[in-house]
C-alpha cells in the first residue's frame, strides 16, 4: 500500500534527490524528519537508526494541467499539481485550491474545473504522468484507515498515441483485425426474435447491419475518468454480491466479449440520436446520466445486441428512432451506435426484469444495497436483456458505428487476430489506419486561470 508525501517533503526531498544524481552514484542517504530516512541507491525508507526496518520508495513524475480558452493545456503549479495528485490517490471526489487568492473547485470524477463562486464557466482538466500505484493507504481525519485500489490508466495498444485530446481516428473496417471483428460483432448479436416493430426496414426487422465507417473515440480526461472509477469498482467488488449473476452467466454468457472478469468489464452496445451521441463522445455520459435520472429511467441503458441497441439510433434523414420515411430513404438511411467499454462491477440480476419497475426508481438495488449495476432478464425468451448503469463514469464509449439497415444478411470476413477482450490486445503495426487529425500537446505557458 503507496502513501504520498506531504508537499513540504516532496520538495525536500525531489532536491535531494537531483543532488544525489549530480553528486554521482555515492549512496546518500537524507532524513525526512526526526524519525525517518530515505536511501536513494536502494529506494527504501526506513526508521532512523534501525535500517533492518524499510519500506521500498517511489519516485512518480506526473503534471496536471487545465484547458485554457484557445484549446491549450496550461499547466497548474507544482504546489496545485501536487494538491490535486494527493487528493486523487486519496479517494477525493473533490478538491479546492487557492490561486492568488481566487478559489476553485476541481471534480476529479468529471475531471473538470470551475471557479468557487460561478460554474458557469467549466473546464476540463487532464493528468499527465505514469500510471498510479496499484494500491493506496488512505488516512482519514479520524485516523481510520482504508484502501483504494489504482489501476493502470495506459490507453489500449490499438490507439494512436500521443493522445493528448479528444480525436476521432479512423478505423478501416475492410482490412484491419480490429475492424473486421466490430463488423463480425454487429452482425453476429441481431437478436434473432425480433423487436415488436422497432428498429426497421421498411417495416420489417433488418436482417445485417452493413458498416460505413467505425471511428475511434480516443478522449484521454474520460479514459482517465473511466479507470479511476474502475479503481473504485474493484475496491469494492463483492464476489459474494455476484454469486447469481455468475451462476446465470455460466450457462448464459454475453453475446459480446468480456474485457476483465474482476469488475465485470464488458463491451456493450448503446443507440441514440447523433446529436447526443456526438455529445457522448466529447463529454462522455454525464449529461445523458442526468437527463436519464431526470426523466425517471433511472440509469443508463446498454445492450448485449446490436439490434437491441438499433432501436434506438435515430434515422440519418428524419433524425427519428421511429423512422417514417419513405422506402427509397429508409434503405438509403445511415445510423449510428456506440460500442462501450462498461464496468458492471456487482451485478443485481433481476429474472423478472420489466422497465416500468426501474423508470420509477423506487427500491432500485444500486441505492444503499452495494449493487453498481442491474442486468434486466425479462420474463419472456423473446425479449432481449439489458444492462442498467447508475454511474456515468463507468461507461467509456470507445467506438463510433455508423451503418445501414439491411434486408439480408451480411457476410463479414473473420479476422485472423482477436483483438477485443479478455487476453487480446492489438498490435498497432498491422492496424492500418487512414489519416486523422492530430494530437495538442500540454503548452507550457501561461500562469492564471479563470
Amino acid at each position: 500500500m503507496w502513501g504520498l508525501y506531504s508537499i513540504k517533503e516532496n520538495k525536500i526531498l525531489e532536491k535531494s534527490y537531483q543532488d544525489w544524481i549530480t553528486n554521482g552514484t555515492k549512496d546518500v542517504n537524507y532524513k525526512i524528519d526526526a524519525a525517518y530516512s530515505i536511501s536513494f541507491r536502494a529506494m527504501v525508507q526506513y526508521r532512523t537508526g534501525n535500517v533492518y526496518r524499510q519500506r521500498p520508495t517511489k519516485r512518480i513524475l506526473f503534471r496536471w494541467y487545465w484547458k485554457g480558452d484557445n484549446d491549450k493545456w496550461i499547466p497548474y503549479s507544482e504546489e496545485h499539481s501536487t494538491i490535486i495528485e494527493r487528493a486523487l490517490v486519496t479517494n477525493r471526489a473533490e478538491v479546492e485550491i487557492d490561486v492568488e487568492g481566487e478559489k476553485y473547485d476541481l471534480n476529479l470524477l468529471e475531471m473538470t474545473q470551475c471557479h468557487s463562486s460561478s460554474s458557469i464557466k467549466i473546464r476540463p482538466i487532464l493528468r499527465v504522468g505514469p500510471p498510479l500505484a496499484q494500491q493506496v493507504l488512505v488516512i482519514n481525519d479520524n485516523e481510520e484507515t482504508s484502501v483504494v485500489l489504482h489501476i493502470d490508466q495506459s490507453f489500449p495498444k490499438y490507439w494512436t498515441l500521443p493522445c493528448k485530446s479528444v480525436s476521432k481516428v479512423p478505423l478501416n473496417f475492410k482490412t484491419s483485425s480490429l475492424g473486421k471483428e466490430i463488423g463480425r460483432m454487429m452482425n453476429s448479436t441481431i437478436f434473432k426474435a425480433g423487436h415488436g416493430g422497432l428498429g426497421t426496414l421498411c417495416g420489417k426487422d433488418p436482417k445485417g447491419f452493413e458498416l460505413t465507417s467505425i471511428h475511434i473515440i480516443q478522449n484521454p480526461t474520460m479514459w482517465s475518468n473511466y479507470m479511476y472509477q474502475k479503481g473504485k469498482v474493484m475496491s469494492s467488488f463483492n464476489s459474494k454480491k455476484n454469486d447469481e449473476f455468475r451462476y446465470y452467466m455460466a450457462d448464459h454468457p454475453f453475446a459480446t466479449p468480456s474485457i476483465d472478469n474482476t469488475c465485470n468489464e464488458v463491451y456493450l452496445f448503446h443507440g441514440n440520436k447523433d446529436s447526443a451521441i456526438e455529445m457522448m463522445c466529447n463529454d462522455g455520459f454525464g449529461i445523458s446520466f442526468r437527463n436519464a435520472v431526470i426523466s425517471g429511467f433511472g440509469g443508463l441503458y446498454f445492450a448485449e445486441n446490436s439490434s437491441t441497441a438499433n432501436m434506438y439510433a435515430a434515422c440519418s434523414f428524419c433524425n427519428s428512432d421511429q423512422c417514417s420515411c419513405s422506402d427509397k430513404y429508409q434503405e438509403e438511411a445511415e445510423f449510428s451506435l456506440l460500442l462501450c467499454r462498461v464496468i458492471l462491477g456487482n451485478v443485481y440480476t433481476d429474472t423478472k426484469f420489466s422497465h416500468s419497475e426501474y423508470d420509477r426508481r423506487t427500491k432500485s438495488p444500486t441505492t444503499g444495497m452495494g449493487y453498481h449495476s442491474i442486468m434486466g432478464i425479462p420474463p419472456a425468451p423473446h425479449l432481449p436483456r439489458e444492462l442498467i448503469v447508475t454511474n456515468h463514469s463507468s461507461v467509456y464509449p470507445e467506438f463510433l458505428i455508423r451503418y445501414k439497415r439491411k434486408a439480408e444478411p451480411q457476410v463479414i470476413e473473420l479476422s485472423k487476430k482477436t483483438v477485443l477482450g479478455i487476453n487480446h490486445s492489438s498490435s498497432s503495426s498491422e492496424e492500418e489506419k487512414e489519416v486523422h487529425e492530430d494530437h495538442e500537446e500540454p503548452q507550457e505557458e501561461g500562469v492564471g486561470l479563470e
